[in-house]
């Protein structure tokens, strides 16, 4: 398929081993940019588990499950409100951390 636009595979190798430098460092850059500097010590801090995120998991599941089992019209006129969470909440550390 890439023959057909004129790459060649010693193009494509070449390419592919480009590509695989650029993101080594990346990949490097963000490692000392969360090392080096005061914001990204404090990214970091901020998408370490808690143990309050255990609770916010429940506090959230018992909230959804309520709002769906009574409809969104009731859930709204009721007085409970949504879980807050902080700056970076369980479920965004969990899709950090699995990423």
């Amino acid at each position: 398929m890439l023959s057909e636009i004129g790459f060649t595979e010693e193009a494509r190798r070449l390419l592919h081993r480009l590509n695989a430098v650029l993101l080594v460092a990346a990949s490097a850059y963000h490692v000392v940019y969360l090392a080096v500097t005061r914001r990204g010590r404090f990214q970091v801090m901020a998408l370490v588990p808690r143990f309050s995120d255990v609770r916010d998991a429940v506090v959230t599941m018992a909230y959804s499950l309520a709002a769906g089992a009574t409809g969104p019209s009731t859930a709204a006129s009721t007085t409970r409100r949504r879980p807050s969470t902080g700056r970076s909440s369980g479920h965004h550390r969990d899709e950090h951390h699995g990423a």
